[in-house]
């Protein structure tokens, strides 16, 4: 077992960026799904009893797709024929499918289990990543980083980073502020779990604060690591 360094040391992000899985599915596909779920029910608010079948039938396939397991190959393949797989639900369960578009109940159901999938995933790779630092001997890792770390007003900054020893993280963050003319720095002590990757509220409250500048932010990261 890799010993931790007594001194706090961060695994950089190109370091700790082994994908887990393969997360793509393509932008258009997406889209199709997310536009299919948005327009789902809208149509049968006035038709109450269309309404509650359409929901059942929706639970049904979506207990179908998961049954695929957590590859996003496997969702995008079942998608191809995504409205027989709905009738042979309907068939299946004994829902009457009259006034129902099984394609787009089809579609509705694919960007919901995608959003299932992409956590799972976001889950897998934190803890793939600080299996590595630890492996590395690292004592602290960066479990997920976007955007610019010096604060663009209209591209949000985000950064976890954990405590690979004991699960406390470093939410780090610099959003736009009110005019969008500047960025809020912040850092926000959380939680990971060590076991799951899930991110949790932290009982250090009182270290959540606002920065002027990201140089202030990265010395109260400093600070707070220990």
């Amino acid at each position: 077992m890799a010993t931790v360094n007594p001194q706090p040391s961060v695994t950089p992000p190109s370091a700790a960026n082994a994908e887990v899985g393969d997360s793509s599915i393509p932008a258009p596909v997406t889209a199709r799904w997310q536009q299919a779920e948005a327009q789902l029910f809208a149509p049968l608010v006035l038709q109450p009893e269309v309404y509650q079948r359409a929901v059942l039938l929706l639970g049904g396939v979506l207990d179908r797709l998961r049954a695929l397991g957590d590859a996003p190959a496997s969702l995008v393949a079942a998608a191809t024929d995504v409205a027989d797989l709905v009738a042979h639900v309907a068939a299946d369960r004994g829902i009457a499918i009259g006034g129902i578009d099984t394609a787009q109940l089809g579609m509705a159901a694919c960007a919901m289990r995608q959003r299932e999938i992409g956590a799972v995933q976001v889950l897998m790779s934190r803890r793939s990543r600080i299996m590595t630092a630890r492996e590395a001997g690292a004592s602290w890792t960066v479990i997920e980083e976007s955007g610019d770390p010096r604060g663009d007003p209209f591209a949000p900054y985000t950064r976890l980073e954990v405590d690979v020893a004991t699960g406390r993280a470093l939410l780090v963050t610099a959003r736009p502020d009110e005019n969008f003319r500047g960025c809020e720095h912040a850092v926000r002590v959380m939680r990971v779990d060590l076991d799951t990757g899930e991110l949790a509220e932290s009982d250090e409250a009182a270290e959540n604060d606002v920065a002027d500048t990201s140089d202030e932010r990265e010395s109260r990261v400093r600070r707070l690591r220990g």
